[in-house]
């Protein structure tokens, strides 16, 4: 609340412009003239006299600029209508349809079998890890769901084992 009371208060200060006169201006006088015969005496030190209007120059620039934009916008739609580019434009490529199928190639480490080693009164098993690498490949059914697999093999050269998955997706 107090932001948009000080906005508030400040706004009046922003629609002022605080240059000083000319100097040949100093102490002088604006007079203004209405159609009905009033007449007001104002001073050259508290009011300023802005055209309404912009230049011919920028006047005649923005008139170019509105030509243009209007030449431009007809071109497009002709193109449009004949669904072909404009001569001398580079033509949109159209989003080529999304790919329902995705293959996925897989690296890592994880278990691969197992280790048995004797010791002097038994045995002594413990899981051996391995680099691992497989291919999985997911058909996309429908917006979100996918099902796939997945197909794991050690590359040790000791390394026997195969771990195959399913997948059941949802892109979110």
């Amino acid at each position: 609340m107090r932001w948009l009371l000080l906005l508030a208060l400040s706004t009046p200060a922003f629609g002022q412009v605080d240059t000083p006169p000319p100097a040949a201006l100093k102490d002088g006088r604006i007079e203004v003239h209405l159609k009905d015969g009033k007449q007001y005496d104002y001073s050259e030190n508290e009011w300023k006299v802005v055209p309404r209007s912009s230049s011919r120059k920028v006047q005649a620039l923005i008139d170019s600029l509105r030509k243009q934009l209007a030449e431009c916008q007809a071109k497009l739609k002709a193109a449009e209508a004949a669904d072909t580019p404009p001569t001398g434009q580079v033509a949109h490529h159209r989003k080529a349809p999304e790919s329902r199928d995705r293959l996925t190639f897989l690296a890592g480490v994880g278990p691969d079998g197992v280790v048995a080693k004797e010791v002097n009164d038994g045995q002594t098993v413990s899981s051996r890890t391995s680099p691992l690498i497989g291919i999985g490949y997911a058909h996309k059914f429908g917006e979100h769901w996918s099902l796939g697999g997945e197909l794991l093999r050690g590359i040790a050269p000791e390394s026997k084992t195969y771990t195959g998955m399913a997948a059941l997706g949802y892109d979110l």
